[in-house]
């Protein structure tokens, strides 16, 4: 095995879940931000509906 493979081997195996925590922390940014600028401009974001 030369060292080329190796790192291939590695890359790929990382290469995957460090995307998805990228991904998760990115949704994680976002839903953050609505909910803070939702609450700075005073809208009801409740699930409840009002009759």
């Amino acid at each position: 095995m030369s060292s080329g493979r190796i790192w291939d081997r590695v890359t790929r195996f990382v290469m995957l879940p460090g995307a998805t925590v990228t991904l998760n922390g990115t949704a994680l940014y976002e839903s953050v931000v609505v909910i803070f600028a939702s609450q700075a401009l005073g809208v009801d974001l409740s699930l409840a509906r009002r009759r």
